[in-house]
């Protein structure tokens, strides 16, 4: 996997936490509407495991986001959006 790759990943799942965090959702709460385990999904908001793009509109519908929301991130500079 490429550097790049990583960096996306781990910066999507660090915008999935957010978003959780935000709609005041425990791992708990949403794993499961997810058809994942908490494990999983606090897994995929590390960036240890990768989300698919049909979960990430999954996390857009349930959280009431819109899809490009995950993908606002500048994966050159991890850092400009810390979550």
């Amino acid at each position: 996997m490429s550097r790049t790759a990583r960096r996306m990943d781990n910066a999507i799942g660090k915008r999935v936490r957010l978003a959780r965090r935000l709609r005041d959702m425990s791992l708990a709460d949403l794993a499961p509407r997810l058809g994942l385990t908490p494990q999983q999904l606090q897994r995929s908001e590390a960036g240890a495991r990768r989300l698919p793009a049909a979960t990430i509109y999954q996390v857009a519908t349930v959280l009431h986001l819109p899809v490009d929301w995950f993908f606002i991130v500048d994966v050159g500079h991890p850092d400009k959006y810390q979550t």
